[in-house]
């Protein structure tokens, strides 16, 4: 059980470790770098998902519409 309790010390230091400098001002702002970018790769495909589907939608409108005709 010795060697169990050592790994889950040294675990346990290393995430203690990450959120504490997760908190220092130059790996802080990396990080919310990060979370920025993603958010705005994240916003890109959903804008070009709703573009496809909006153009989707006004082909079906004109489609109607020449029906009727």
């Amino acid at each position: 059980g010795n060697e169990d309790q050592k790994r889950l010390t040294v675990h346990y230091t290393a995430s203690q470790y990450y959120h504490e400098n997760v908190f220092m001002e130059g790996s802080r702002s990396q990080y919310l770098e990060d979370l920025h970018t993603e958010a705005q790769e994240g916003l890109k495909i959903l804008q070009q998902e709703e573009h496809r589907n909006g153009v989707n939608f006004a082909d079906h409108e004109s489609i109607d519409s020449t029906d009727t005709l």
